[in-house]
C-alpha cells in the first residue's frame, strides 16, 4: 500500500495548468494509457460508443493523473465524488488542492490550486462557422 505524500507543495493560489493536444490514438497508445487509470476511470471510458471520444478521455484522465503526480506520490492518488457529483483527491491527510479537468475533442486540459476551487474549460472551435456574421446578428455594436 503506498502511502500519500506531497512530493512539492504549490503555493496558495497558484495555478498550474497542463494541456495536451490529443490526436487519434493507436488502440496499443489507449491501453497503456488506460492502464493508469483506477477501474472506475476505465469502466467509464469503456462505455464511449465512439473510439475518439474514448481516445480522449483516457488522455485526459491519464494527464490529471500525470498532473497530480507532481504534487503526490502517482500510486497514492485516489478519487471520490462530494455531494455534487465533482470528483476530488481523497487522501489519508488534508491537503487543500483542488483539480478542474475539461476535454474535448483533440485536446485535454487540467487546472490544480491549492486553497481555492477551480474551474477549467475547453470546447472544439467550429472553424465553419461566419464569426462576424453571429456577432453582428446578436451583438450590440459596442460588444
Amino acid at each position: 500500500m503506498t502511502t500519500a505524500s506531497l512530493k512539492t507543495e504549490p503555493g496558495p493560489g497558484e495555478v498550474l495548468l497542463f494541456r495536451a493536444e490529443v490526436p487519434p490514438l493507436a488502440a496499443s497508445m489507449i491501453t497503456r494509457l488506460s492502464a493508469k487509470l483506477d477501474r472506475h476511470e476505465q469502466d467509464r471510458a469503456a462505455r464511449f460508443i465512439f473510439e475518439q471520444d474514448r481516445a480522449v478521455f483516457v488522455a485526459a484522465h491519464a494527464l490529471l493523473r500525470h498532473a497530480l503526480g507532481s504534487i503526490f506520490e502517482e500510486g497514492a492518488i485516489r478519487f471520490r465524488t462530494n455531494a455534487y457529483g465533482k470528483p476530488e483527491l481523497d487522501l489519508d491527510f488534508e491537503h487543500g488542492i483542488h483539480f478542474s479537468l475539461s476535454h474535448t475533442r483533440g485536446m485535454a486540459v487540467c487546472a490544480i490550486c491549492r486553497r481555492h476551487p477551480i474551474g477549467v474549460d475547453v470546447e472544439a472551435i467550429n472553424r465553419s462557422v461566419d464569426i462576424e456574421m453571429l456577432a453582428e446578428q446578436y451583438f450590440a455594436a459596442w460588444e
